[in-house]
């Protein structure tokens, strides 16, 4: 909605075309530190879609910690899957 301020999250359960847009255009704003990628497909043939924030979004860094959350695992899952856009989001601001 207008007039809301750009950290502001819209919570709302999210189609997965809806989620690939959300993360595109979240990697998209701040591509600084952020990147989508996908790394397969699933039994269904959708797209495993990755979003990577670092300080050097693409590269490995040797000796650097990782963390991999993930969510949707087991089918409809929503909570997790929405925890997660919502987290990618919040990562930006």
């Amino acid at each position: 909605p207008s007039g809301l301020p750009p950290t502001f999250l819209h919570f709302t359960h999210h189609s997965y075309a809806q989620m690939v847009r959300v993360l595109r255009r979240t990697a998209a704003r701040c591509a600084h530190i952020a990147k989508t990628y996908s790394i397969g497909r699933s039994f269904n043939g959708k797209e495993l879609l990755v979003i990577e924030f670092s300080a050097r979004p693409g590269q490995h860094e040797l000796m650097e910690p990782e963390v991999k959350l993930i969510g949707n695992i087991h089918g409809n899952e929503v909570a997790g899957r929405e925890m997660l856009i919502y987290l990618a989001q919040y990562l930006c601001t």
